[in-house]
């Protein structure tokens, strides 16, 4: 796990937290790469909880054995470095069309199995560039991670009888007005909710999934 530069002096040192001692390990400069369904996360920030202690002190308190020099982070802020070749979508041999603000993230969703790539940031209408690569039928399915500063491209982008999964709040304004009520009715559209993994049956299925492939 590699850490920015919070504390300081460097390298790493022991420090009592609340009555506790933390020992923090210096695991050197090399990284290993990631390697199938392995991301690598640059942290910049974690919290040290209670069930992470649980988790450093074996504690029979926590119901599964930590494997040996386990780093937990139950709560933390980062960036993904570098991912091996995990996509779910393109796994299952579906034509994937990425959006990012940044062309660097575009380039590894391309390497990741991404077949179209769109730059939300030089074209506000990405919607339309979504149906030009779709012959204008528009896509099955579109998992929209910002909300209402999206939601109408996010639709405009869907095909008849689609729809939008929304998975989070990322709007600078979430109780901006929006307008979709023509595109979900005259468009038989769907938009579904969905807050972190879904029920257990569906986790299962992800996990069977992850395993096969």
């Amino acid at each position: 796990m590699a850490c920015e530069d919070i504390w300081k002096p460097q390298p790493w040192f022991k420090r009592a937290f609340i009555a506790n001692l933390v020992d923090l390990q210096d695991l050197g400069p090399s990284l290993l790469k990631p390697g199938k369904k392995q991301v690598l996360i640059r942290i910049h920030a974690a919290a040290y909880n209670y069930k992470d202690k649980l988790v450093v002190d074996h504690s029979p308190h926590y119901p599964f054995k930590a494997k040996v020099d386990l780093v937990p982070c139950l709560d933390g802020a980062g960036v993904v470095e570098e991912a091996g070749p995990c996509s779910i979508a393109a796994a299952v041999g579906a034509t994937v069309i990425a959006t990012s603000s940044s062309d660097d993230k575009l380039e590894v969703a391309k390497k990741l199995g991404a077949n179209h790539l769109v730059n939300y940031r030089k074209s506000t209408d990405w919607a339309t560039q979504v149906l030009q690569a779709t012959d204008g039928t528009g896509v099955d399915l579109v998992v929209d991670v910002v909300g209402a500063a999206s939601i109408e491209q996010s639709l405009k982008a869907t095909r008849y009888g689609g729809a939008v999964v929304s998975v989070g709040l990322l709007s600078e304004d979430p109780t901006q007005k929006i307008n979709i009520m023509q595109d979900v009715l005259f468009g038989a559209k769907t938009i579904q909710g969905m807050l972190g993994a879904g029920s257990m049956e569906q986790l299962s299925e992800l996990a069977r999934f992850m395993d096969k492939h």
